[in-house]
């Protein structure tokens, strides 16, 4: 399975007509009695060509699933949608089997355990272009044929609506309402409520002024606010309208007192319990070093020094602010890594192991960590800085880690110092008492 990684938008700009291929090309989509499958960390989309010829393909061949996704099987947590773009073939899902000619489309729900794939004809075979992506709400297989699809507009729709008596919002099958997810299930949302608790508009204008009137342009919410702090909120309010309540503990509004307190009484306030133990910080580190010009410049000539030298400033940066760090690398290319741990000076430098993620490692290091300890997180990684808010962890990014970085090299700078200055002052007083003795 081909993985493929966010790009920096700079780096973009130079990259060669090759490099862009090589970046967002998927090629060679149909081998036969394959799985030619494409992991991309943008929204954590998977794309697959099974072109079936003398067998029938399941759909994790060639792919460890627990690896890669951490489920037990691919659909466990993911949903599918799948084209047929040649000969007549089959699909079967947990032992239903669907036939689907050329253009039909399945989509399969979420927690179908046993896929196939299999076609009709070896010499016309099928190829099916599968696009998955993860889900919240188990719905129904659902298979689109052509024949099906294809509909034609009704001439005089206003009149048979008004002759059969429709009405939208008693269509059971067809209702008008929508479906939103929070705390990883659906829920039903009443179409007039629709715009105020949705966070994107979905970009149809119903009421829109007529020609001739006109209407004060919208101010783009992101130039309603700046800095880090204002990024998070507007983080957790997306994240908490699309999951739920962010279970971190700085967020979580005071409870209601067990029994009533009369007016009489002197105040009570209670206090949070606040995570024990050190801080913790975790670093991407290709992210951070491919982020930072000095580094970045040290890797084109050595990647291997490019390393040692943020693992250096890490260094003195725990020695002065006394916090856990740990830093990642990933290692998911290097065949047969077995992944490592290892001990630098003051630190801990983690070596994923073969076909796992860097991102994959600090999402589940973030979940554990952040139960009892508080967490930072360093990355310019736009997904994996939402998922880290959802665990619990404050993210900070490259940008923002540089400075931190600055400050704590300049500070470390002044107390050396102000050490040698007391050094050489108490040299001093020394030398003079030694004097008039």
């Amino acid at each position: 399975m081909d993985i493929r990684y966010s790009s920096n938008p700079r780096d973009v700009k130079r990259y060669t007509t090759q490099e862009l291929r090589d970046e967002f090309l998927i090629q060679n989509l149909y081998v036969p009695d394959t799985v030619q499958a494409t992991y991309s960390h943008v929204d954590r989309m998977v794309v697959m060509g099974i072109m079936p010829v003398k067998e029938t393909v399941p759909i994790d061949k060639g792919i460890d699933v627990w690896a890669n996704f951490g489920t037990r099987y691919f659909l466990e947590r993911r949903e599918a949608g799948i084209f047929n773009l040649g000969g007549k073939g089959f699909i079967e899902v947990d032992g239903i089997r669907y036939d689907l000619g050329y253009e039909d489309c399945l989509y399969i729900a979420m927690g179908a355990e046993k896929v196939s794939f299999g076609s009709v004809d070896g010499a016309d075979p099928a190829r099916f272009y599968l696009a998955s992506t993860p889900a919240h709400k188990a719905c129904s297989t659902t298979l689109l044929t052509m024949e099906k699809a294809n509909h034609r507009p009704c001439g005089e729709a206003e009149a048979v609506i008004a002759s059969a008596g429709y009405e939208a919002e008693r269509d059971v099958e067809n209702t008008p309402d929508s479906v939103f997810c929070a705390h990883g299930a659906g829920y039903t949302v009443k179409w007039s409520d629709v715009p105020a608790q949705a966070h994107v508009v979905s970009g149809v204008r119903l009421g829109a002024p007529k020609t001739g009137e006109t209407k004060e342009p919208e101010t783009r919410r992101s130039a309603a606010y700046a800095g880090t702090i204002e990024q998070d909120k507007e983080l957790q309010a997306i994240f908490e309208r699309t999951y739920g309540a962010v279970k971190r503990r700085d967020f979580l509004p005071p409870k209601a007192p067990r029994r009533p307190v009369s007016s009489d009484a002197p105040e009570r306030r209670s206090v949070s319990r606040q995570p024990a133990g050190p801080e913790y910080l975790l670093v991407d580190g290709y992210n951070i070093i491919f982020d930072w010009d000095e580094l970045k410049d040290a890797a084109r000539d050595s990647l291997e020094g490019a390393r040692h030298l943020l693992m250096d400033l890490l260094c003195n940066y725990q020695g002065y602010k006394r916090c856990e760090v740990i830093l990642v690398f990933d290692a998911y290319k290097v065949k047969g890594s077995p992944g490592s741990v290892e001990h630098y000076r003051n630190i801990h430098v983690v070596y994923t192991k073969e076909a796992e993620t860097a991102d994959a490692y600090i999402e589940r290091a973030t979940y554990e960590i952040a139960r009892e300890h508080r967490v930072r997180v360093a990355t310019s990684d736009n997904l994996e800085q939402l998922i880290i808010l959802g665990h619990g962890a404050v993210r900070v990014s490259a940008r923002e880690f540089h400075q931190e970085i600055e400050a704590a090299e300049g500070r470390i700078a002044q107390i050396i110092e102000q050490n040698n200055r007391r050094g050489r002052e108490l040299r001093q007083l020394r030398h003079q008492i030694k004097g008039k003795q």
